[in-house]
């Protein structure tokens, strides 16, 4: 059986609350769940979201080797994190590698109450 992991429908998300994450396996894609032999609903650890905000971002890449680099940075003139994620790509193997790319963000007073998200992602096809 491969790794069990759930790929999200939406492209992005910014979890603030523990009702929004218990609704996030509403929003799997049952076929691809399906395909792995997982369960339509894996498990999830908890989190405090007094403390933390959970942050993520999808990507799909189709090399034999894939490797991400991330960043992400608080925007105090729009009140919104900006999410920065760098897909490297090697190789051509066909396969889909899905990441949704999930980060805990500390929530401190600074950062309360994000009003949204903003991701930008690059993708590069590196040679052998």
């Amino acid at each position: 059986m491969k790794e069990c992991y759930s790929v999200m429908a939406e492209d992005s998300y910014l979890i603030t609350d523990s009702i929004a994450y218990a609704q996030l396996p509403s929003s799997t894609y049952d076929s691809i769940q399906a395909d792995l032999g997982c369960s339509d609903n894996p498990s999830r650890p908890p989190i405090d979201f007094d403390q933390y905000y959970l942050v993520g971002a999808k990507t799909l890449a189709k090399g034999c080797i894939v490797t991400y680099s991330r960043d992400i940075n608080y925007l105090s003139s729009s009140n919104s994190l900006q999410y920065k994620i760098d897909v490297h790509q090697c190789g051509d193997c066909g396969d889909k590698r899905y990441n949704m790319n999930w980060v805990l963000i500390q929530n401190t007073e600074t950062i309360n109450p994000i009003d949204s998200l903003i991701v930008h992602i690059n993708y590069y096809i590196e040679s052998n």
